[in-house]
This record gives C-alpha cells, structure tokens and sequence, in this order.
C-alpha cells in the first residue's frame, strides 16, 4: 500500500539525518528531518530524539521551526508553541 511505502522511505530519511548528525552536516540532517516529516508524521518521535541532542542553547529559527514541525506532529502542542515563539523572537 502507498502508506505504507511512504512510511518505509520516511524511516529512510531519518536515518539518513542520523548519519548527517553524526558527520555533523546539520543542514543536511534538517533537511532529510523536514521530508520525513512530510512524508510521514508519524515518524516525529524517532526524528525528535536526534534533533534535539543536535539543537544547543541557542538553535537557528529555522531549527526551532523544524523543532515546533516534529513536536507538534508528535502531540506536542504546548511544547511546539514555544519553539515557534523562539523562533519569531529570534527573527525579531
């Protein structure tokens, strides 16, 4: 079935931003992130847990962004309200 084909090439793009992490290639991490994400939303919980060891004190706004994307995928609402915020509040 397509869901299930676009769930199997989501899981690919995570582990392929698992392994930009590890290179330290954040942008390509992000980027490989943001398509899972679109690809499947229910992949957010595995991606959330290799962004945010990737995030630092002070992210992009562009990370916060993908940040607020995947935790409200995740059921995170409150929490992805505040990465948006950051985010604007960095934008200025």
């Amino acid at each position: 079935p397509p869901d299930m084909a676009r769930a199997a090439l989501a899981r690919g793009r995570v582990e392929a931003a698992r392994v930009a992490y590890a290179r330290d290639e954040t942008g390509e991490g992000d980027r490989e992130l943001s398509l899972a994400l679109r690809l499947d939303p229910s992949c957010a919980v595995d991606a959330l847990a290799i962004l945010e060891p990737t995030l630092g004190n002070e992210p992009a706004p562009d990370r916060l962004l993908l940040y607020g994307d995947l935790l409200r995928a995740a059921g995170r609402e409150s929490e992805a309200d505040v990465a948006y915020d950051r985010a604007a509040e960095a934008r200025g």
